[in-house]
């Protein structure tokens, strides 16, 4: 660990200013908080399934990104939709713009596994995780991601700080 005050971004990222290589992320839903940890810059998303609404979608996302939910057949466009609300969120998290008048400016196609991004000007990569109906996605500047995710209780999170 290295003891150092946090400072901010121009949107608000916190970031250690001495621990230049020690990157992290941190999202919740619910009763589940998600921490994501690299030696680059990050961003993490966490929620539980999250049902399609078109209104939504045609507020917040991308004109192609909406048009690609509203040609899934009803029973995939709340699992679609879910992934693309994780993936924009932790990519803005990632890039340090945060979600506020960004989400509509870039769309992310998602085919198979591969997630391609129109308008982003950053080299990314993203990493998905499924745990019960929570949908995890991890967006970073590095390719380097662990094969699966590591569960904490309480008692184990805070004897790991103290």
């Amino acid at each position: 660990i290295c003891p150092s005050p946090f400072s901010y971004g121009k949107s608000g990222k916190p970031y250690m200013t001495s621990c230049p290589n020690f990157y992290f992320n941190i999202s919740h839903t619910k009763e589940w908080v998600a921490v994501a940890v690299g030696d680059a810059e990050l961003g993490i998303d966490i929620e539980k399934l999250r049902s399609y609404k078109p209104t939504v979608s045609k507020r917040f996302f991308h004109n192609d990104e909406y048009s690609f939910l509203t040609t899934l057949p009803s029973h995939l466009q709340d699992v679609f939709f879910t992934r693309l609300w994780t993936s924009k969120e932790s990519y803005v998290k990632c890039i340090g713009t945060g979600i506020a008048n960004s989400f509509d400016k870039f769309a992310i196609s998602i085919t198979n596994d591969a997630i391609e991004i129109k308008g982003n000007d950053f080299p990314v990569f993203f990493k998905h995780y499924m745990y019960d109906e929570l949908f995890i996605s991890v967006c970073s500047m590095s390719n380097t991601f662990p094969d699966d995710i590591v569960l904490l209780n309480t008692d184990e999170i805070l004897s790991a700080i103290f």
